[in-house]
Parts: structure tokens; C-alpha cells; sequence
């Protein structure tokens, strides 16, 4: 549609008019610190209304905002920053201070306009007229001011007014200049609507600060948000509508990433997929298997996810207190995505990614200065509090991995322990076999050795070994060793590279590629004839004593056999690895 100069007058009367309202609507704000009443049960308070008219389903899409958004030129609208020849010099300079380049986020207007990358059904989706109102809280600590500034900007310009009540910006005892009190950050961000900031005195970490927010919050539920953030268009409705239809939903946004280089928006590897963990408590992500795809109506649908990113997500601020808010015992950050995630399943809730809700995190670089003190112990002692408050009889498989046996894990384990048992929540091995049942098909808590693994030597010429194209002599240290895993690829060891197989055909020959542990190139089997056979390709590993390539398989020919060091068919597990989904046929109880 062209915009003329005629329509782009009425527009911005439309907008002006709407900020007019936001503005009225605000309460007093000002600046206040961590002595203000912090009591959740305050008479300020509002209880979810669960079983309130929801009303008629609407669109929620603020066409205008988007119509101007569309029209707006720049650096960094839509698309990556493009340095000129003299900036490229400048544009990591303050990696190591902020993880990102602070440089290119003060030349980007703080409300540039980012690409819409939700799946096209989006735009059909209606949410409840009668939504819930939020909270955004945002905790953060020695964040660039620019940044800071465009995730509020962020917030403000994409939600309904009608929806969020404020933003508590929890200033974690940051001591940049341009954040401290008085400073440029406060003084721009109280000219904005519906802002307010919480200042701590002495550092607490994020949990904590989080905490401080929420007890400070007065609407029907909280957002928590990361301080280096974009929101995209109707990002906030479809999170409440999921909590105003159960106020034990725990909806998350798909977070997607934000270039820390050159702010390019852009959506993660995969698209949406459900959240999970290995047993280290690293989190992982898992693609959306056949039984979880059948539960959704259309490709848009939120879908259930055994475990949150992290630090953005809505609930209900009543299902936040009966589950205990975080535990006060977890210190600075690290493994309450666990606690929240297994207690919300595990005590009557449900967590839910949606797709048609986006976000953008920046993913921060290395940076100089370290956490707060004792932050790398905090994390492993977090970890095993909740292995010990949580995980049940499935601890053992965290602990055995970990050095966290002997850690002082707090004085208050039987306090969390009661508040379990009053909110009558099911065992870990319920959640394990219900929610996180397809867990153990990616990540399993055993895992076998390789079946085979050594040097792959030639049979029918003796002392020449595999190098994935061709045969070396197997004394030459560039010779390397290999082994046949349970993900049922052919890894060089000490390595994240697999052999793999691109072109399907004989004579072709392999090559080296990334592990990506999804089988199909990548898919081999060693067999008890000593044939190394590639299922997607139906052929075998052959070779003249010079090259190697792909041949149709032959167990008589001795040019197709290998010889491994170390052989065990016995560790060979026909179930484990891919393909990986297997809930076709199962059955839970629910």
C-alpha cells in the first residue's frame, strides 16, 4: 500500500492520540528503591478472575503501529547494521564490557522496527477480549543504556496498553555512570509510561532480583524479560490468553536471537522446539515429535515443553506464590528454569512455548569482568539442591556426573520439601514418563560405550587404515581413530566431526562434516561381517588400497571388511539413536 503524506498525518495523530491515553492511564512514577513495600500479599494485590467472562475472541494486531513500522528507513531497521569502511574498527570495542557491541546499538534508533518472522497463521489467531493485565519485570546489571532503553522501548510499542500494567526495571546494583541514579539511563526511562525502577543496594544475582520485582508487582501476572531484548508484533497476547484460560499455564515466547555484531534479527536453528536438559543440567532442545505434532491443530499452536529457556515467560502471580515463588535458597543464577519448569509440571500446571509469540535476546559474547563472586559455585550448588528437592531417585544420574556430593545445599531443604507435599505434586519419575518421556531418546541418562572404535584398518591390505577419502599407513600420526556411538554415526574421536556421506552413489566418497545427530548422511552401522554399511545410501565402504568410496555391499569381499581395535557388539543398542521419535504408540497417564 503507498503511504501518502496525507495518510502518514492521520497516522500519527492516531498514534499521538494513543500515547495521550497510555500516559493518562499511568500511575504516579518515580524512581524508588529496595525499601518500598515488597509484601505479594499487599492489599494492591489482584487475584487472577479464573472463572471470569472471558469475553468474544478478537484481534489484537495494532495494525497502525505496524503500517508505520513498515514505512520507517534507517540503520538496522528490518535488517543487519552495515558498518561503513572507518566504523568496522570501532564496532567491537566494547565486546568485553557488554558482550555485544555497544557502538552499533547507539547508532540503531531505540524504536527501529525488526522483521516478522512468525509463521503466517499468526496473523489469522484471535485471543480473549477479557485478558489478564502484566507486569514486566526486567532485571538487569551493567547493560549498555541504549539497550536498556530499546527493550522498554520494545515493550511499550508492541503491547496493548490495555494489557500491561507496568515495567519494574530491577537495577541489580549496577555501577556504570550512565546507570547510577540521576544518570542519563533514569533520567530517559521516567519520561516513558508505566516505568518505574527498583534499586538494590548491594548485588543479589538474578533470582533474587527477580524475586524483589515480583513482590513489587501489582498485576494479575508477571513477564519476566532479560534486559537485552526485542519484542515482536502481538508478542503479549498469546501469552495471556494461554494463563487466562488456566491459570496454571506457564507460557514462554519462541525466543529468537539478535546478532551481539551487527543486531540482526533472526530466528533460532530449528524454529520451535520444546525445551529439555541432559543430565549435567545443560539445556537442551528437542524437535516436536509425531505425538506432541498431533495434540496441535495447526502449525501456530503452542506446544507443551517439558522445560522453559529461562528468563522469559509469563504467569499467573497467584501461581507463582502457591508454587513458592523461586526458591530463596538458589543464590545469584543458574538451574531455577529447572525449579520452576519441574514444579509447574510435577504440581498441577503446565508449560507451553508459543510460536506466535517472539522475542528477541541478544546472546552475549565472552566478556571480561566475572559474575558475582562465587557465581561458578553458586551454579553447581543451585544445580544440586534442585537434583536433591526435585529429581527424586533420578538425583543419582545429576550426581554422578557432578562435584557437588558434598555441598552444602542450605537449611531450609525440609521447608521446601513440606511445601511440595501441600501442593500434592507428583514424583519426578511421573514427569519423566508423562512430560519429559522422549528425554531418554536424545539425551540418555546411560549412555553406552561405542561398539566399536580404534583405527579402521583394511582387511585386504593389511596396515593401511581409513582417513575418510583414503588409505594411510596406520603407524602415521595423521591416521585418526574412530567409533561407532549409540547415535549410530561414525565420529572421529576426541572430535565433533562425523564421517559423512553427501552424494548417494558409488564411487562418491565420504567427507567430514560437523556431528549433527540426526542420522541420514550421517546414519552407519558397523556390521559383525565387518562391513561398515550406510543405511540411507544402501552401500558399503569400499576401497582399491589407494582411495575409499562407496560401493553396492559385498560381505564376501574382503576390500569391503574393516578391522577396530576394540569391538563389543553387545554395547550395540538397535533401539537407541535415530530415527529418534517413538511416541507413536505410547500411552501416558495423565
Amino acid at each position: 500500500m503507498r503511504i501518502t503524506p496525507k495518510r502518514v498525518v492521520y497516522i500519527a495523530a492516531a498514534l499521538t492520540l494513543m500515547w495521550i491515553f497510555i500516559i493518562f492511564d499511568t500511575r504516579s512514577r518515580k524512581s524508588t528503591n529496595a525499601q518500598r513495600s515488597l509484601d505479594p500479599q499487599s492489599e494492591d494485590s489482584v487475584p487472577l478472575k479464573v472463572n471470569g467472562d472471558l469475553g468474544r475472541l478478537i484481534d489484537w494486531h495494532n495494525y497502525t503501529a505496524i503500517e508505520i513500522d513498515r514505512a520507517r528507513t534507517g540503520r538496522g531497521e528490518r535488517e543487519a547494521f552495515q558498518p561503513t569502511g572507518t566504523e568496522r574498527s570501532h564496532i567491537k570495542d566494547s565486546f568485553l564490557d557488554y558482550g555485544y557491541s555497544v557502538y552499533v546499538s547507539d547508532r540503531i534508533s531505540l524504536d527501529r522496527s525488526i522483521p516478522d518472522i512468525r509463521h503466517k497463521l499468526c496473523w489469522e489467531k484471535k485471543y480473549h477480549e477479557n485478558l489478564p493485565d502484566t507486569s514486566v519485570i526486567m532485571p538487569f546489571h551493567n547493560e549498555a543504556a541504549s539497550v536498556l532503553l530499546r527493550s522498554v522501548h520494545s515493550v511499550l510499542n508492541k503491547s496493548p496498553p490495555s494489557l500491561l500494567r507496568e515495567i519494574i526495571m530491577v537495577d541489580d546494583a549496577s555501577t556504570y555512570k550512565d546507570l547510577l541514579q540521576g544518570a542519563y539511563f533514569e533520567t530517559e526511562l521516567l519520561k516513558l509510561p508505566k516505568t518505574q525502577i527498583i534499586r538494590l543496594p548491594t548485588r543479589v544475582g538474578l533470582i533474587e532480583a527477580r524475586t524483589m520485582g515480583a513482590k513489587a508487582a501489582k498485576a494479575e501476572t508477571f513477564t519476566f524479560l532479560d534486559s537485552h531484548i526485542e519484542c515482536s508484533y502481538n508478542w503479549l497476547p498469546p501469552l495471556l490468553d494461554r494463563i487466562a484460560r488456566n491459570y496454571r499455564s506457564v507460557p514462554q515466547p519462541m525466543i529468537d536471537g539478535i546478532d551481539g555484531t551487527t543486531f540482526k534479527y533472526e530466528e533460532q536453528p530449528g524454529g520451535v522446539m520444546r525445551g529439555s536438559f541432559s543430565w549435567g543440567l545443560l539445556y537442551k532442545r528437542l524437535p516436536i515429535n509425531q505425538y506432541e505434532r498431533s495434540r496441535m491443530t495447526d502449525e501456530a499452536e503452542p506446544i507443551r515443553t517439558p522445560v522453559q529457556a529461562g528468563g522469559l515467560f509469563s504467569i499467573s502471580s497467584r501461581w507463582f506464590w502457591e508454587l513458592g515463588g523461586y526458591d530463596p535458597f538458589l543464590r545469584i543464577w543458574g538451574a531455577e528454569q529447572y525449579e520452576m519448569s519441574f514444579k509447574v509440571w510435577m504440581c498441577g500446571g503446565e508449560m507451553e512455548e508459543v510460536g506466535c509469540s517472539r522475542v528477541g535476546h541478544i546472546y552475549r559474547g565472552r566478556m571480561s569482568h566475572s559474575m558475582l563472586s562465587g557465581g561458578g559455585n553458586a551454579v553447581a550448588k543451585n544445580h544440586a539442591r534442585i537434583a536433591e528437592l526435585w529429581m527424586d531417585e533420578y538425583k543419582h544420574y545429576y550426581l554422578q556426573g557432578s562435584h557437588s556430593r558434598n555441598l552444602d545445599l542450605g537449611d531450609d531443604l525440609e521447608e521446601r520439601r513440606k511445601l511440595r507435599q501441600q501442593l500434592k505434586c507428583k514424583s519426578f519419575d511421573w514427569y519423566m514418563k508423562n512430560i519429559a518421556y522422549d528425554q531418554d531418546w536424545y539425551y540418555p541418562a546411560v549412555v553406552p560405550d561405542p561398539y566399536a572404535r580404534g583405527k579402521a584398518e583394511s582387511v585386504a591390505h593389511p596396515g593401511l587404515c581409513f582417513t575418510v577419502d583414503r588409505l594411510e599407513d596406520c603407524s602415521s600420526r595423521s591416521v585418526p581413530e574412530f567409533e561407532f556411538t549409540w547415535r549410530k554415526d561414525f565420529k572421529k574421536s576426541r572430535s565433533k566431526e562425523c564421517v559423512d556421506l553427501s552424494h548417494h552413489a558409488v564411487r562418491s566418497s565420504p567427507g567430514y562434516f560437523n556431528c549433527h545427530d540426526q542420522g541420514g548422511n550421517q546414519l552407519w552401522k558397523y556390521n559383525q561381517d565387518r562391513t561398515i554399511y550406510h543405511p540411507s545410501s544402501n552401500l558399503c565402504l569400499d576401497t582399491n588400497g589407494k582411495t575409499v568410496f562407496m560401493q553396492v555391499c559385498d560381505p564376501a569381499s574382503d576390500s569391503q571388511q574393516w578391522n577396530f581395535q576394540h569391538v563389543n557388539f553387545r554395547n550395540y543398542k538397535e533401539e537407541m539413536g535415530p530415527p529418534y521419535d517413538k511416541s507413536r504408540n505410547l500411552k501416558f497417564d495423565q
